[in-house]
């Protein structure tokens, strides 16, 4: 998170901030009110506690900044927001005059995930498409839970088979994880469904339930480049490929090459 300030001798305008996704106000008592978006939008705080979001924005003519043209053309939508108000449980008298940067609680990182990362369910259309089966209940791919400070960015086929440039050997699933910082000082509430933590070590060999990891490597983000020292993946337990154990620092963000079939 980046501490903002408002200054007076500059327009309103010049006083609004990118909310990606989250926005909050922290008293000196500790107590913090969050925001959280669905949507990138701007944000502000123009008086004392006051938090102002600017839903949309029209612009007669260009603003100078590339566009060319003004802004007329805007579209009604659902702008979904979710709520959190947080009191601090630590010893830490005034935590605003902390010079580190300040980061969500581990509460405020799973109200973000729900709200940002839904499940969507794909139904096919063509009856030949269909499954004789009926659809399950639930959906649970891992074999485990996960820690619940990592969050699985992505998880995709990078090239397709019918691209023949890829060699038959080369893993043909990424997976890409970030553990996310969080502040401890806030709401036990968030912990109290947490079994573990990104600081202990994850096993690739062993995350899915019903596929076999044959192939772990650890990859650059653009897939490009293997070498860990490279990488900067220093704190791994020896080799990715030989234990599949794996081990990320607060706020990285680390991808691995896995080759997966299906448990006979």
């Amino acid at each position: 998170m980046s501490r903002r300030e408002t200054y007076d001798k500059i327009p309103t305008q010049g006083n609004y901030y990118p909310m990606p996704s989250l926005a909050f106000l922290q008293g000196s008592n500790g107590q913090r009110f969050s925001v959280h978006s669905r949507q990138s939008l701007g944000v502000a705080s123009l008086k004392n506690g006051w938090l102002e979001i600017m839903l949309d924005r029209r612009l007669v003519k260009d603003d100078g900044r590339g566009l060319g043209q003004g802004v007329m053309d805007n579209r009604a939508m659902n702008v979904v927001f979710h709520i959190v108000v947080e009191s601090n449980i630590s010893a830490t008298s005034n935590p605003v005059s902390n010079p580190l940067p300040l980061s969500p609680s581990l509460l405020s990182h799973r109200v973000n995930a729900h709200l940002n990362y839904p499940l969507h369910a794909f139904i096919a259309k063509k009856p030949e498409e269909l499954s004789v089966q009926p659809p399950p209940r639930f959906f649970s791919p891992l074999a485990a839970p996960l820690p619940c400070d990592l969050h699985i960015v992505s998880f995709k086929v990078p090239q397709p088979l019918k691209y023949p440039q890829q060699p038959l050997e080369d893993p043909r699933f990424v997976l890409i994880l970030q553990r996310q910082n969080w502040d401890s000082s806030y709401c036990r509430r968030g912990r109290s469904g947490c079994t573990r933590f990104a600081d202990e070590t994850v096993n690739l060999f062993y995350m899915f339930k019903e596929l076999s990891v044959l192939n772990a490597r650890a990859t650059s983000l653009n897939l490009l480049h293997e070498d860990t020292d490279m990488l900067g993946y220093t704190e791994q337990f020896g080799d990715v490929a030989q234990d599949g154990r794996i081990l990320i620092s607060p706020m990285e963000v680390q991808a691995y090459k896995l080759e997966l079939r299906p448990h006979k």
